[in-house]
């Protein structure tokens, strides 16, 4: 098959999965009939084996495993009915996932067809070129399975996704420290929080070894990377609102997303953790949370969905969290160098341009931190 069938039917499992329930444009899950496992995707590229027929499928999977469901946003479909073909009596329909939108990439629709007439309790998906191509699940009861083309388990249900459903997407918290829960989050889609108590936060600079996270109010930004903190350990009370309406810009954020780790056969998508210049969600030492070093022993690559910071060489390795407002709030009024005290100048951003200064003579113009104070350079 040519690249671009390939996709085709990629995309078409995608779309099958989402039909089981299918009536308006808006967020499913999909669900396999006969094995109960939901669609994810896992990379935002197809490959074909050249001179062959098979379709390469390996950018998606599904997982049986509810509590895994519940808590990965690459399960979650944004589904849009384009048009309807009566020869075929199916909906073509465009969809979205992952920040990945399927006509974009293989520029093909996918065919969903209601297997129930109407009552929406099984649909097949389908791709039409050189021959109609089903989308399938592997037979098996293992925790996570392989899609086919044109073989078993073709059936399938979409499940409207809501946070007030039992269909819902929780962030589960990997940190917890100082009697608080964290998790870093990368995500395709917009979200607001529907729970109370539950904040995503930006990094806006590193200052005084300290990472200075600041609160985004409001919609958060489809693709942004953020630090997510919790009220509870339990998913189910952290849930966010998925919404395809974009948010305002939230301004300056160190933060950098890693939305894929697939490194298997043709597919290599993931972001390799560099020591010197990468920091990851974690414990510092004095126990509380922050921003550590991980070696690549430690952690190759980053996460599915996981945001990590980026800092210059030489930075700390260890960056406790520390609020916005405390920042505001320790005092960083401008002043002027005294000529007795000693202290290093950094950035705003955290970056040290002279270390042991008494003076700002031959710096550029602008404003530094000296002294744990803001200071200007005219």
């Amino acid at each position: 098959m040519k690249k671009i069938l390939l996709l085709a039917v990629a995309a078409l499992s995608l779309t099958q999965s989402a039909m089981a329930q299918l009536t308006d444009d808006g967020f499913y899950r999909v669900q396999n009939y006969t094995t109960n496992r939901y669609i994810s995707i896992i990379d935002n590229k197809s490959y074909t084996q050249t001179m062959t027929t098979s379709p390469d499928l390996l950018a998606l999977q599904t997982m049986l495993t509810l509590d895994k469901v519940l808590t990965d946003p690459s399960t979650v479909f944004y589904i849009n009915k384009v048009s309807y073909d009566a020869t075929y009596s199916a909906d073509v329909c465009n969809i979205q996932g992952q920040g990945t939108d399927m006509y974009e990439i293989i520029r093909h629709y996918l065919y969903v067809k209601d297997q129930t007439y109407g009552k929406g309790q099984k649909y097949r998906a389908f791709a039409i070129e050189s021959g109609t191509h089903f989308l399938g699940d592997n037979t098996g009861t293992s925790d996570e399975g392989m899609l086919n083309v044109n073989k078993e388990n073709r059936d399938w249900r979409i499940i409207p996704f809501g946070a007030d459903t039992d269909n819902y997407f929780g962030v589960k918290p990997t940190v917890i420290a100082d009697g608080r829960y964290f998790a870093s989050l990368y995500c395709g889609f917009a979200y607001s929080h529907y729970s109370t108590g539950v904040k995503s936060y930006v990094v806006d600079r590193i200052w005084e070894g300290n990472a200075v996270i600041r609160e985004i109010e409001g919609i958060v930004p489809m693709k942004t990377p953020v630090i997510i903190e919790c009220s509870t350990s339990d998913f189910s009370k952290n849930r966010l609102d998925f919404t395809k309406d974009n948010g305002a810009n939230v301004g300056t954020n160190m933060l950098k997303g890693a939305m894929f780790n697939i490194y298997y056969m043709s597919h290599n998508n993931r972001v390799l953790n560099d020591p010197n210049t990468m920091r990851v969600l974690g414990i510092c030492s004095n126990g509380k949370p922050g921003f550590v070093k991980k070696t690549t022993s430690q952690l190759l690559a980053m996460p599915p969905n996981t945001a990590y910071l980026v800092v210059p060489q030489g930075t700390e390795d260890e960056l406790p969290l520390m609020y916005y407002e405390d920042f505001v709030a320790a005092g960083i009024d401008g002043v002027t160098m005294n000529g007795t005290s000693v202290s290093d100048v950094r950035t705003l951003s955290g970056v040290t341009v002279r270390k042991n200064a008494t003076t700002t003579e031959g710096l550029p113009s602008g404003v530094y931190i000296w002294n744990k104070k803001k200071i200007t350079v005219k």
